[in-house]
């Protein structure tokens, strides 16, 4: 009896990937081999890996593109199985893009005042052709990052920074370059404001002059809420300081040469904001 002629045939005749250079390897593709005998498998290039080498009757081959080194460009390959003397080929290409990596902006500046709200959240849009990371070149605690949607977004927390002017370097790596962003936290002091209180004059011979009481909870006041002491002819005070975000309570109270002090007066409020 005659054997059969060896035969094979692959499926597709081609293959084509696409990426970036120093990019992520493009996803694996398949070659169906249609034998009726043994085969083996063999490539041209190293950036070429097959798996598997070697096979009997029908069986399918996975070729995997590694793309480290590779230059950017088209590199061509060509995968070979052979069996009882006869080779079949399926012509492999690689299309490699160079990297590209570009940011909308290179520096951020946020500008806040101490112990007040933190300033709105700011962005940088990325543009690249590849994957990309960024980071902070050297933690800063008042700094933090997320990256979504080809966007860096930059967030400030005050309570983390100490008045005066703050940098931070962040840096965006892809495909082999390196960008950088410099982000800058200028923390002011709190703002303040006046009060101005006025009061009737005691008209009682003996009296020495006032005191002025100031506290943050209504109707508490003890010796540590005094923050003026002033003469009997005065009936006016300026209360300096006072920070935004917070409401003050006033009280005054009149007292004699011999140091007897009277009740608190009236009290009154005022809302820094």
């Amino acid at each position: 009896m005659t054997p059969k002629p060896t035969s094979i045939t692959l499926s597709p005749s081609s293959l084509t990937y696409t990426g970036v250079s120093n990019g992520a390897n493009p996803t694996s593709q398949t070659v169906a081999v249609t034998s009726n005998g043994n085969w083996t498998v063999s490539d041209n290039a190293a950036w070429l890996t097959l798996s598997p080498t070697s096979g009997s009757g029908n069986g399918t081959i996975s070729a995997s593109v590694v793309l480290g080194g590779v230059s950017a460009g088209t590199n061509s390959a060509t995968i070979t199985v052979s069996s009882g003397g006869i080779t079949r080929t399926v012509n492999v290409t690689l299309n490699l893009s160079a990297p590209s990596l570009t940011l909308s902006s290179n520096g951020l500046a946020f500008t806040a005042t101490q112990d007040a709200a933190n300033p709105p959240d700011q962005t940088i849009t990325v543009q690249s052709n590849g994957t990309w990371t960024a980071k902070e070149e050297q933690d800063a605690s008042w700094l933090s990052l997320s990256q979504a949607s080809g966007k860096i977004t930059a967030r400030v927390d005050t309570s983390k920074a100490v008045q005066g002017n703050h940098t931070a370097v962040v840096l965006v790596t892809g495909g082999g370059i390196t960008k950088t962003a410099t982000v800058t936290l200028t923390l002011n002091p709190q703002a303040t404001s006046s009060a101005t209180l006025t009061w009737s004059p005691n008209n009682e011979k003996d009296l020495a002059g006032y005191k002025v009481y100031r506290s943050t909870t209504p109707g508490t006041y003890g010796k540590g809420n005094i923050i003026a002491t002033i003469g009997g002819n005065i009936t006016t005070y300026q209360a300096a300081g006072l920070k935004f975000g917070t409401t003050y309570y006033f009280v005054v109270t009149a007292f004699d040469i011999a140091g007897n002090e009277s009740g608190y007066s009236n009290e009154v409020s005022k809302s820094i904001f």
